[in-house]
């Protein structure tokens, strides 16, 4: 990942422009990795990326009206 932008490959491709790396948080099911963002027609949104203990991961994309769920899988 570069530092700068995230980039999704969904079936369209989705460029973020990282404004702020907070902090990691950690509770006991997971550890999740948020990333303060702006997309490509300037709306800000947030970024998580959770990993459960059992393994599962998750991406969220969260804007004020909409939020999107990815489960990431290895291939």
């Amino acid at each position: 990942m570069d530092k700068d932008v995230l980039t999704i490959y969904s079936q369209s491709t989705q460029e973020y422009d990282v404004v702020e790396l907070p902090d990691d948080e950690s509770d006991s099911k997971g550890e999740t990795m948020k990333l303060f963002c702006v997309d490509q027609d300037g709306a800000r949104c947030n970024i998580r990326l959770r990993v459960q203990n059992d393994g599962t991961r998750q991406l969220y994309v969260d804007f004020s009206d909409a939020m999107w769920v990815y489960n990431i899988t290895e291939r």
